[in-house]
């Protein structure tokens, strides 16, 4: 499914329930994605285009959806209500910057394996999660980080370097 440039909205409920075999390409205008706009849809990834502007991933999104993969762009700011909730997503890359992710937006995501983190783990520490439920951690079998080649390894040891003056709510919550 390829959606048309010149949108900005993924609209509330545009592709409930909706199947489709391949990658749902989303345009790099879209800036939100609104409520339940592919709940209960199936697709096998989601691929945004390059230089995304999306800012926000709305309540229920994504709800039951089978994605395999996805990769967040690093313009995202939110990630909404149960945004993920009982999806079949196996691998998720997180690359923003500053990020909240509200309540539940994991939850029951019991098939993620592979949790990327696409950039630097100060970044990840300012993540503000809301509840021990908005972590992808909790089911995450796996971390990957950037290494000094850029390139992704398991990350094995966390060192907390001293600029880091404060570390958020479950931020490593298994």
């Amino acid at each position: 499914l390829i959606l048309p440039s010149n949108i900005t909205v993924i609209g509330k409920k545009m592709f409930a329930d909706f199947n489709f075999s391949g990658t749902l390409v989303i345009p790099k205008n879209i800036t939100i994605i609104e409520e339940q706009a592919f709940y209960n849809s199936t697709f096998e990834s989601i691929l945004f285009e390059k230089g995304s502007n999306l800012k926000e991933i709305k309540f229920q999104a994504f709800y039951n959806c089978s994605i395999e993969e996805i990769s967040l762009p690093n313009t995202l700011e939110y990630i909404g209500v149960e945004a993920f909730r009982n999806s079949y997503i196996r691998k998720i890359v997180i690359s923003s910057e500053n990020l909240k992710i509200d309540s539940m937006a994991f939850y029951y995501c019991q098939f993620l394996r592979e949790v990327y983190i696409n950039g630097e783990f100060e970044n990840w520490m300012s993540y503000e999660f809301v509840d021990d439920m908005s972590t992808p951690m909790s089911y995450a079998d796996t971390i990957y980080g950037l290494n000094e080649n850029n390139e992704y390894c398991v990350v094995t040891e966390i060192v907390i370097q001293d600029t880091i003056t404060s570390i958020g709510n479950y931020q490593f919550k298994k």
